[in-house]
């Protein structure tokens, strides 16, 4: 095989896995089950101070789980048109708050009123955790 038909042959090859994954991508987001809030799995909206805690605000469909001190207080989607937190809510201050994303190009989060902006692929899942280690 001579190099120009090899390197034909690679860029092809390239081509087709990143379409592939793509296309993984997209199947995912649309075949993947909603995890809404449970009836009663209600979230405290009550921050001590208009900055203190995570405020989660989402100008899209973002599926959210958020874990307050290890507890779960919110799982489900938010901007989907259903239940009581419309497109986001505040989590008091805690000792830890674990934030989980499924896209932070979907939605804004602010920690004690600053705007958190992590560095990598942001439409790729993520998990932000925040530590009061004041004491």
């Amino acid at each position: 095989m001579d190099p120009q038909t090899l390197k034909r042959t690679a860029v092809g090859a390239a081509a087709i896995v990143l379409i592939a994954l793509l296309a993984l991508k997209v199947a995912s987001r649309l075949l993947e089950p909603d995890e809404l809030a449970e009836p009663g799995a209600e979230l405290v909206v009550e921050p001590a101070s208009p900055d203190a805690g995570v405020r989660i605000r989402a100008h899209e469909p973002v599926r959210v789980h958020v874990q307050v001190d290890g507890e779960t207080s919110f799982r489900g989607t938010l901007c989907n048109g259903q239940g009581d937190h419309g497109c986001g809510f505040d989590v008091p201050a805690a000792k830890e708050i674990a934030v989980e994303l499924s896209d932070l190009t979907r939605a804004q989060v602010s920690y004690n009123g600053r705007r958190i902006e992590p560095l990598g692929n942001l439409s790729a899942p993520r998990r932000l955790v925040f530590v009061d280690d004041a004491d």
